[in-house]
């Protein structure tokens, strides 16, 4: 470990003098977990939940599940994860209509998919109706604007929205109590973009 470590990933304790570059970004990606500027600070806002959520004690979905944070999340007494596509998931399925029961999961973890869908309304409906009653969802979209924009040809990456700050006025809009979280004073060594939000929905 460098006498003087610049950077540390929350995620996997890597501390260093910088992260990697990836797909054309600078210092981006830690090289020992994978993990993004995204993954960081959804890890760090989980992690000082109050109260906390003890992840062997809950049940989980995590949608278009990511290493980084698939690997601490398989530690709960239920995890699933799934993808619209076979080799990402343990199941293949749609996020507006969910093959769950209603209230079967305690934590949601939905990270840079919801710009993906069109139907916007109907996936965050039917993330609140699998939730438990004191479930709470973590949503992470790219904040690109003041205003969202919906795209009505896909755009980069198959986006459908552009989401802007006012985002997170469409999970209100379907009932979720929400707390948005900036980055902290550590965001720099932490590879944290000054733009992240994460929100936090709660039933």
């Amino acid at each position: 470990m460098p006498d003087n470590p610049l950077i540390t990933c929350p995620i996997c304790n890597f501390s260093g003098t910088d992260f990697k570059s990836k797909h054309g970004r600078k210092s981006v990606m830690c090289p020992r977990c994978g993990s993004f500027e995204r993954h960081r600070h959804q890890y760090l806002v989980f992690r000082n939940l109050k109260p906390r959520l003890y992840i062997p004690k809950i049940s989980v979905l995590h949608i278009a599940p990511e290493e980084c944070i698939a690997k601490f999340l398989r530690k709960a007494r239920l995890y699933i994860s799934l993808d619209c596509r076979v080799e990402k998931g343990q199941l293949i399925g749609d996020l507006t209509n969910l093959p769950f029961e209603n209230n079967s999961f305690e934590l949601l973890w939905v990270s840079h998919v919801l710009e993906h869908i069109e139907k916007i309304e109907l996936a965050l409906s039917e993330i609140k109706r699998v939730l438990t009653s004191r479930g709470i969802a973590i949503l992470d979209v790219p904040i690109r604007n003041k205003k969202t924009k919906f795209l009505k040809i896909s755009g980069k990456h198959d986006h459908r929205w552009k989401p802007g700050l006012d985002w997170f006025d469409k999970y209100k809009a379907v009932g979720f109590r929400v707390n948005v979280f900036l980055p902290g004073t550590k965001m720099k060594s932490y590879g944290i973009l000054p733009e992240s939000r994460i929100a936090v929905c709660y039933k």
